[in-house]
């Protein structure tokens, strides 16, 4: 959508999208954020996706908690499942 906006009108987008004005200016806003999860997200894909041995989430939490990375067992679940 932004690459269309230097070429059409930014009401007859959202309109032909059916999006609310609010939700795009969010997104550009979140988009512009950093990654809260940058740092677990490195160490996920050390453990589980460079290394030969099998990983689940409660291993990854159980190495995070040694290596000082404090994050709920869901938040590195999900963050795998997303990955």
């Amino acid at each position: 959508m932004t690459s269309l906006r230097s070429q059409y009108d930014l009401n007859e987008l959202l309109k032909s999208l059916r999006l609310p004005r609010a939700t795009y200016y969010d997104r550009l806003n979140r988009d512009k954020k950093p990654d809260k999860y940058a740092e677990i997200k490195v160490f996920i894909k050390k453990c589980f996706y460079d290394s030969k041995e099998t990983y689940g989430y409660r291993r990854i939490h159980d190495e995070a908690d040694k290596n000082g990375l404090h994050y709920a067992e869901e938040t590195i679940r999900h963050l795998m499942s997303y990955m």
